[in-house]
């Protein structure tokens, strides 16, 4: 397994999730894969904001935990330097919840390590393959660097093409998930972070990010160009026939229903992975 770049200075504590060394010094490790790895960014926040220890966060294949606000100040609490975050490019499990939930630290790639044939898997979620991946390499090498497929430019041009996406390549899916921070960025210019209430108020993310695209539509002719372009871009992606061809069509009721079959198939795709853990 890869190790950091710098041996922590005294012996450190590795986190279980409760502390029963309530006078101990040096670096405190909060190591999680899946699931484990949300629980430990939390348990990590948790500590170092508890704690004056140096706190170290190692995840594998872990999916989003917050929004900006939580991704912002976790990466300022331990800095970008003690955030390892670890994840093959094709492990679906680490691609949900859509935005506006963003990996930490920010900004940054984290360590993504190609695994398979460049294709969706649901064995890349696995540990053992992550233990693999990583045996030999040193953090240095597994790097990454910034996506050039999701700068701004690459994304207007994408959202600008009717060539149909893979449902099977990886790359298809973060590029949504870019796309739509990207759109929904245009729109909180106009209007004052309209996702990031999107888990209060009763609304549901799908319900939130609708409103927010439909006040995009309503703001100005070329915000609701890119908002017909992304959901667009969606559609064609979920294979629903029937696409929009104006924003006029682009009711909130529309976008809702389209967001939330979004949600619904990476959620599966991530389920899927989970069940692959124990040889479903």
């Amino acid at each position: 397994m890869a190790r950091p770049p710098s041996r922590p200075q005294g012996r450190g504590t590795i986190c279980r999730g409760h502390d029963n060394h309530p006078h101990i010094s040096g670096p405190i490790h909060c190591i999680g894969h899946s699931l484990g790895g949300a629980v430990a960014s939390l348990v990590a926040d948790w500590i170092k904001s508890h704690r004056a220890n140096p706190v170290r966060l190692y995840t594998f294949g872990a999916p989003r935990v917050g929004m900006e606000s939580f991704a912002r100040r976790l990466t300022n609490q331990l800095n970008t330097g003690n955030i390892y975050r670890v994840h093959h490019k094709t492990d679906p499990a680490s691609m949900i919840p859509i935005y506006p939930f963003i990996h930490a630290p920010m900004p940054g790639e984290g360590y993504r390590i190609p695994y398979g044939h460049g294709v969706l898997s649901f064995a890349a979620h696995r540990i053992g393959n992550y233990v693999e991946s990583t045996r030999h390499c040193s953090w240095l090498a597994l790097k990454a660097r910034p996506n050039p497929e999701l700068g701004e430019q690459a994304l207007e041009r994408w959202l600008n093409s009717d060539m149909p996406d893979n449902p099977a390549d990886p790359s298809v899916w973060e590029r949504v998930n870019a796309a739509m921070g990207w759109v929904l960025g245009k729109i909180s210019a106009v209007f004052l972070a309209p996702v990031q209430m999107a888990v209060m108020g009763g609304l549901t993310l799908a319900d939130r990010i609708a409103l927010a695209l439909r006040q995009g539509v309503e703001a100005s002719k070329e915000v609701g160009f890119w908002v017909a372009r992304l959901m667009r871009r969606i559609m064609q992606l979920l294979g629903i026939g029937a696409i929009v061809k104006t924003t006029a069509e682009l009711t909130r009721e529309l976008m809702r229903w389209v967001l939330a079959r979004l949600i619904d198939r990476m959620t599966q795709m991530a389920q899927r992975a989970l069940r692959h853990l124990n040889g479903r």
